[in-house]
């Protein structure tokens, strides 16, 4: 048991740092500082909330389950399914209220989302699932990228609608387990993206996000 236990752990320590996640603080002034907001948050989330719920459906069996390089492997793979699914959330939902109140355009919003979410990508590229996947994500991307999705502002949940069903879509777990999972787990993933919209309300800086996307985007 204490073999199982530490390859659990060594695992997770490796499955934490795959995706970048790391947390940061002050205002959201520039370019490159709102887009790793969003990525690094959507990292955090990711992880967390797969890992809470496969360890919480596998009970006292998951350390083996851990130790399994089969179940590893479909951890990673769901592991960046969530997170692009999440990343796309975060996109959507940082872009429409970045650019609230400003003079950026329909296409400048758009043109703001698509180096978002491949700056998410790049910096997360695992070289497995996201070089297959990338081109079908963009694609997701670009449908909800409407100018009516631009005016869905406000700190409502209305831009989160891929994660929670990636969370369950791509967990591994059995499908007639998930069947008695799938509220909860979607209401779970929900409730931590209320957090991160708070913090981002809380640190947003609009005006000086347009200045700096009208200069170049350069600095954080």
């Amino acid at each position: 048991m204490f073999a199982l236990l530490k390859n659990s752990a060594e695992f997770m320590r490796e499955f934490a740092g795959r995706l970048v996640s790391g947390r940061d603080s002050g205002p959201l002034t520039d370019v490159e500082g709102v887009f790793h907001f969003a990525r690094s948050r959507a990292a955090f989330v990711t992880q967390k909330k797969l890992y809470e719920y496969v360890k919480t459906r596998m009970g006292t069996s998951y350390p083996r389950n851990f130790a399994d390089d089969d179940f590893i492997a479909s951890m990673n793979i769901a592991k960046m399914h969530v997170f692009a699914a999440g990343l796309a959330d975060m996109t959507m939902f940082v872009v429409a209220n970045t650019t609230d109140g400003t003079q950026l355009s329909d296409a400048a919003r758009a043109d703001i989302a698509r180096r978002c979410f491949t700056a998410g990508l790049d910096e997360n590229d695992d070289g497995n699932v996201v070089p297959e996947c990338r081109g079908e994500w963009m694609k997701t991307l670009e449908a909800r990228m409407s100018g009516a999705a631009w005016r869905v502002t406000g700190a409502n949940e209305s831009h989160f609608t891929q994660s929670p069903k990636a969370l369950v879509k791509w967990a591994p777990i059995a499908d007639k387990l998930k069947k008695y999972d799938a509220d909860i787990v979607e209401n779970s993933i929900r409730f931590a993206w209320q957090e991160v919209r708070s913090e981002f309300f809380r640190r947003i800086e609009r005006d000086a996000f347009a200045a700096s996307w009208l200069n170049g985007g350069e600095g954080r």
